[in-house]
């Protein structure tokens, strides 16, 4: 934000705040889940977690509409083929789909290495946004980008120098 020029000063305090939570609550659910992964099946993590994001924003959304006094148009949305398709790609692919492969990576790598490897994504929506929407790209986004790599292969080097070195031990 600061190097777009939109300093501190134009910032938007609540966003920078569901920024910060958001991180956090993402550091929970890796740490959580990789527990979770070793207890239970991925299918069934999966499954609970879909049902509760389910839940949660239909009961938003009725509350919206309840309290609009929109409740009739609930279900508007839902004669129309594009919504369709959305509700099917991001339910299915975007939500369904990452998340029971972000449970099997928990199953498979700790929770560290997950964290850093969630931090690719930033990578690859920068790419994205130069490729497909020709956006601008800055000496900034490549040291951003360089430290993300640096940072995804320190973390996996150092786990396995650590693996290495507890082996050595036994």
């Amino acid at each position: 934000m600061m190097m777009s020029g939109s300093g501190a000063e134009t910032a938007n305090l609540v966003g920078s705040a569901f920024i910060i939570i958001s991180a956090i609550t993402n550091a929970l659910y890796n740490v959580l889940a990789r527990k979770l992964t070793q207890r239970y099946s991925l299918l069934t993590i999966t499954y609970i977690m879909t049902l509760f994001g389910f839940i949660a924003f239909n009961v938003i959304a009725i509350g919206n509409h309840v309290i609009e006094g929109t409740t009739g148009e609930f279900f508007q949305p839902f004669s129309n083929i594009k919504f369709l398709l959305a509700i099917l790609y991001l339910g299915i692919l975007s939500s369904l789909g990452t998340s029971y492969l972000s449970n099997y990576a928990l199953s498979k790598i700790a929770a560290a290495q997950m964290s850093v490897f969630s931090n690719v994504a930033t990578l690859i929506t920068i790419i994205a946004g130069v490729l497909f929407l020709n956006e601008a790209f800055h000496f900034y986004h490549l040291i951003g980008g360089i430290m993300i790599i640096i940072g995804v292969i320190g973390t996996n080097f150092a786990g396995e120098k650590r693996k290495k070195d507890s082996k050595e031990d036994l």
